[in-house]
């Protein structure tokens, strides 16, 4: 069993939206048995939250449902995940603070190591701006979310 964690800074835009895109990619592969799939974010500001109605709107455009409640990451997330995948660096920062006191190191990377267009830039945050940048953001985890499923499965 792969286990997979996304994470953003408050779990209701990005992380939601990777978690939904990876999770959809694996069933329709019919590696579903193969993989555990979640995603949370590095800050308390929406705990127990759905994803933004905006993200939400987003991935029903692109075929997918979310479900999903937002989550905390705390330090036992290490032991519970292989891959933790930070949405940019200063969600790497948070979740590297953590890392230290778990001595794990190759756990963590970020989402866009497994971008063709843009390898290691951050997905940007779409939260303050328009629709156009959801699906931005949908567009560069679609890609990201491909390459990873081709390395893990």
């Amino acid at each position: 069993m792969v286990k997979v964690l996304f994470v953003c800074l408050g779990n209701i835009c990005r992380s939601p939206l990777a978690e939904g895109i990876f999770d959809k990619m694996v069933n329709e592969q019919g590696l579903q048995d193969q993989f555990t799939i979640d995603s949370c974010g590095t800050a308390a500001y929406h705990i127990d939250s759905q994803p933004d109605p905006r993200t939400v709107a987003n991935a029903k455009q692109n075929g997918l449902i979310l479900n999903h409640q937002a989550r905390q990451f705390d330090g036992s997330d290490f032991q519970n995940f292989d891959h933790i995948l930070v949405m940019d660096r200063s969600n790497l920062g948070n979740v590297r603070i953590f890392e230290e006191f778990n001595e794990v190191t190759s756990k963590v990377e970020l989402m866009r190591t497994y971008d063709s267009e843009e390898p290691n830039a951050d997905v940007p945050d779409p939260y303050y701006g328009g629709d156009q940048g959801f699906q931005k953001v949908y567009d560069i985890l679609y890609r990201s979310c491909g390459e990873l499923l081709k390395r893990l499965g």
